[in-house]
């Protein structure tokens, strides 16, 4: 689902894993919009390394929308697969993308 139906469709929240901010090398052709339109929260778990978009594009990007928080996954490319030379294991990173995972959508989901 896009990230702009959030909302249409009765969303509490949106997960983007890897979101794909432009294609690689062609930062020029953004879709930053998608990313800031939805009006519920949204985690976006992406790879610092991530051609499509790094963690830091992300960030920039996001800055000042306080619905979109952005979970940096250091060594990690656009399948959220870690470089040997990353400070956690690929195993060790996939536990902290669940665990963060699991408590956005516990917030999200939480009443209130």
């Amino acid at each position: 689902m896009a990230c702009r139906t959030a909302g249409a469709v009765g969303a509490a929240a949106v997960l983007c894993l890897a979101f794909p901010l432009h294609p690689p090398g062609r930062p020029e052709r953004s879709r930053s919009e998608e990313l800031l339109t939805p009006r519920v929260p949204v985690l976006a778990v992406q790879g610092t390394r991530d051609p499509f978009g790094s963690a830091a594009e992300l960030r920039a990007v996001a800055h000042g929308a306080p619905a979109v928080e952005v979970l940096p996954v250091e060594g990690a490319d656009h399948g959220l697969r870690t470089a040997r030379s990353a400070a956690l294991g690929q195993e060790e990173t996939l536990e902290r993308v669940t665990a963060e995972t699991l408590r956005f959508l516990r917030t999200a989901a939480a009443p209130g």
